[in-house]
């Protein structure tokens, strides 16, 4: 097998499976693009809420995105 150079070489890392947005956060904090996507529309939303703090610098855990005021704030989608 190959080594991975993962880190010489640009990449995409995809989530199929978004869910609370952990993959995309440390992909942000890495310098690399991504891609998510979930079934479920709740936790798309909340993966949104999620992604768009840490481009803030905020630091928020998976179990603080649950809480509904996140979701009422208007933080998606750029609001």
């Amino acid at each position: 097998t190959r080594p991975c150079d993962a880190g010489r070489r640009p990449c995409v890392v995809l989530d199929p499976f978004v869910g609370s947005g952990t993959v995309a956060v440390v992909a942000e904090r890495l310098g690399r693009l991504w891609v998510g996507c979930d079934l479920s529309e709740e936790y798309a939303k909340q993966a949104l809420v999620r992604i768009k703090l840490a481009r803030q610098g905020k630091r928020v855990s998976k179990d603080e995105v649950h809480d509904r005021q996140y979701l009422n704030q208007s933080l998606l989608f750029g609001g």
